[in-house]
């Protein structure tokens, strides 16, 4: 196994030498031949699903020669033009290694680096560190926002991840995931213990555990509880993946509740039915599939229910996507939801 040490240690090498001032990307670099004039893919959303005019582009993909995304444009919904790129290169195993986010802000034309993330790999290539790198403006200089250090067991799988370091603001919360497996090698359970990121002496406010329960073959529920300790103000989340014979996803039930007592009968945890200040929120995504086997649309039903006011909702909306020929592009699962 190669030292892991050397590996960051040439990485902020090669980072140190970066030059001293700002990276700028002209929007023009979709046009040349970095990025094809025709989008690999392209991602849209529908909140009127009756109404094909309303879609608005929310994403592009560009792949490259190995079929490895190698650029995602972000098309932010009701603003008038792409506001950021991410540009990822590949080893040549095909391993994802960088990942340079570029963002447009205060009114500029260009594209300016923000972030990058690095990705290393222990020699039976599985991904063991990730390190999220910010740019601080004034210096030009990066600073760390994360990092992300994993362990495996002798089958090679995920048993250990460490995340710290995490810069203030971010969207992650610093802690420990353990993962436990069931006598078929399939994840039957997530423990999270959060170590910091809050201004309060108990931490366990962030813990959280992730159960999962299979029927059949492939589909499976995901059960995720918070906060143990606070009875009354925990919050319940349910995914159920449903799947075909031939492993392909075809729906996914979500439904959220907080905040609500968990309660435990029979070995399995579930919101109070009868908590009277609840939202209980649910979600139903179908997905359809073209004749190559590439997801084409997602339809989502949703409807909650907020029993601190009594008020009701229900409405659908459609993302779908297009591709520019008959290669197999395939996304990553979390392209084809609306939550990453």
């Amino acid at each position: 196994m190669k030292d892991i040490r050397l590996i960051i240690l040439f990485l902020f090498s090669t980072i140190s030498c970066f030059p001293q001032k700002t990276i700028l990307i002209d929007t023009a670099i979709i046009k040349n031949s970095t990025f094809k004039p025709l989008r690999d893919c392209q991602k849209f959303h529908n909140y009127r699903p009756e109404d094909p005019l309303c879609a608005e582009l929310i994403r592009s993909y560009y792949f490259d020669d190995n079929l490895n995304i190698s650029g995602v444009l972000y098309s932010h919904v009701g603003r008038d033009a792409d506001t950021s790129l991410s540009i990822m290169s590949y080893d040549k195993k095909n391993n994802l290694i960088n990942r340079t986010n570029h963002s447009k802000y205060m009114k500029r034309d260009t594209l300016v680096e923000m972030s990058k993330v690095l990705y290393l790999y222990n020699s039976k290539g599985l991904l063991e560190k990730q390190i999220g790198l910010s740019q601080v403006e004034k210096t030009q200089l990066y600073d760390t926002m994360f990092v992300i250090e994993k362990t495996f067991n002798s089958n090679g799988l995920l048993e250990k991840e460490n995340t710290r370091n995490v810069e203030p603001n971010y969207f992650m919360t610093t802690g420990y995931k353990k993962y436990l497996y069931d006598d078929s090698d399939r994840i039957k359970e997530i423990q999270f213990i959060a170590n910091c990121c809050r201004l309060v002496d108990d931490k366990s406010v962030d813990n959280y555990n992730v159960y999962y329960t299979y029927s059949g073959d492939s589909s499976y529920k995901e059960t995720q509880v918070f906060n143990f300790v606070n009875k009354g103000n925990n919050q319940y989340g349910e995914w159920a993946y449903s799947k075909d014979k031939t492993g392909r996803i075809t729906k996914i039930v979500e439904s959220n509740v907080y905040p609500v007592e968990v309660l435990f009968v029979n070995g399995k945890y579930f919101p109070d039915p009868n908590s009277k200040t609840a939202r209980f929120e649910n979600k139903t995504i179908i997905y359809t599939y073209d004749k190559l086997g590439r997801i084409e649309k997602c339809t989502y039903n949703c409807n909650s229910d907020d029993r601190r006011d009594g008020c009701k909702t229900k409405y659908e909306y459609v993302e779908f996507f297009k591709y520019k020929d008959n290669k197999l592009y395939k996304l990553p699962t979390g392209e084809y939801t609306d939550d990453e």
